[in-house]
């Protein structure tokens, strides 16, 4: 009974997961879709989590410089020789001898009252360096689109093109029927079939590289999304025509990256100036030692003691000059980056809205040729049967129509891919 049960069980699981197959087939893939996953599989996207951890754990321990501090020391000797005093005063001699051994405990509380700023110019650092993990983590998270586009239409490019192959590989076969049949009844020759057979073999050479680009591009593209991609899923070719050539602002992350770092660089000159400031403190001692505040007096005593606390280094001021041009120097560079980004970026916009002006004029005659094509390639078959053309000739024409179809195929992927391209790039 319980193998039944459980082989029953098993053949519910799986007939479940052959339904969910073919509905996952059925409901196909668009870029989209695979942007998405692709970007809540990446393993580096969990990383913004343990910015934000490290930022709030060493901003509570900058904010501790705020609160009172107490400090606990204490001490225990022995020395080779103390403070003796003897007064001579006549019928009254007075010796005063401190012990050799000593024992002091210290408790301490001190409240920073006046640091310059150190303490806010610290937490401004510490923002602004967590700004720029964001930031930078934020442009290789966006970098993951992409991998994923080029994959993406890696697949629709292998599959347009095996599409056409396929009418090729059709047209070639019939075409060998009929050299076939012209060699039996001694019109073609031994060689025209030969060419009919190697173009056909051609054709299939192409078929099965294709095929392999397909399946490699697929496979690497479920790697990125985190699940497997059967040959069965269609993917959806994305709809551009109302996208155009597209003319917005550059909002590339890596800009985001940049304005971090020239942030950072502003932290770090107020933190620069803060530390060169006086730092002003009020402290409390209560003790308890041998001796105690006065050092004549060997019992142990307690005792306290309270003020203020003045800390300053004017010799700092020296290296001011120095540590902020190496500051300015930094900032300098990040803004030369910058601009080269912006350069590099404008040009290659520039390139991409060339493209999809191109590619949306050769769409738009591809119809017109492709028509034109096969109406030569049926020409050229009349011809043959009627004896006034080659094989050579109708293969010409054969491969000139399969280059057009092909052409046109690749050109709709391409002119998606360009516009996607641009958005990617400008983050539109």
């Amino acid at each position: 009974m319980r193998r039944r049960l459980a082989l029953a069980v098993a053949v519910l699981i799986a007939l479940a997961s052959a339904v969910y197959a073919q509905a996952a087939a059925n409901a196909g893939l668009d870029l989209e879709s695979c942007r998405e996953k692709a970007r809540l599989h990446d393993p580096t996207a969990r990383e913004a989590e343990y910015i934000d951890e490290g930022a709030a754990a060493d901003t509570a321990v900058a904010r501790r410089g705020y609160i009172p501090h107490l400090s606990i020391n204490g001490r225990a000797s022995y020395q080779s020789d103390a403070i003796s005093l003897s007064v001579p005063i006549p019928g009254h001699p007075i010796s005063i001898e401190q012990d050799k051994d000593q024992y002091n405990a210290v408790a301490e509380f001190s409240q920073l009252l006046w640091d310059g700023g150190s303490i806010a110019a610290q937490l401004r650092g510490i923002a602004a360096a967590a700004g720029v993990d964001r930031e930078r983590l934020q442009a290789d998270v966006y970098s993951l689109n992409d991998r994923v586009d080029q994959l993406f239409f890696g697949v629709l490019s292998a599959r347009e093109q095996i599409k056409q192959n396929d009418v090729l590989m059709d047209e070639l076969e019939s075409s060998t029927k009929r050299v076939e049949a012209s060699f039996e009844n001694g019109v073609a020759s031994r060689s025209d079939l030969d060419s009919m057979r190697v173009d056909m073999l051609d054709a299939r050479q192409r078929s099965v590289e294709l095929e392999a680009a397909e399946r490699s591009c697929r496979e690497m593209l479920g790697i990125y999304i985190g699940e497997p991609i059967p040959r069965d899923v269609e993917f959806s070719m994305p709809d551009v025509s109302g996208m155009g050539a597209g003319v917005g602002e550059n909002r590339h992350p890596e800009l985001g990256l940049f304005d971090a770092q020239a942030a950072q660089c502003d932290a770090q000159k107020d933190a620069i100036f803060a530390a060169k400031l006086p730092k002003v403190s009020a402290f409390f001692q209560a003790a308890y030692g041998k001796p105690g505040l006065n050092m004549l007096d060997s019992d142990a005593e307690p005792y306290w003691i309270g003020g203020l606390l003045l800390s300053w280094d004017p010799s700092a001021l020296l290296d001011t000059k120095d540590e902020l041009a190496k500051v300015e120097e930094r900032r300098l560079s990040i803004a030369a980056q910058r601009e080269a980004f912006l350069q590099g970026s404008d040009a290659q916009a520039a390139k991409l809205r060339s493209d999809i002006a191109r590619l949306g004029e050769l769409l738009a005659s591809d119809d017109e040729l492709i028509a034109l094509r096969a109406g030569l390639t049926a020409s050229m078959q009349g011809k043959l049967d009627n004896g006034a053309a080659t094989t050579d000739d109708l293969l010409k024409a054969i491969d000139a129509e399969a280059l057009a179809r092909r052409a046109k195929a690749l050109h709709g992927v391409l002119l998606a891919q360009a516009v996607y391209d641009l958005k990617t790039l400008l983050n539109d």
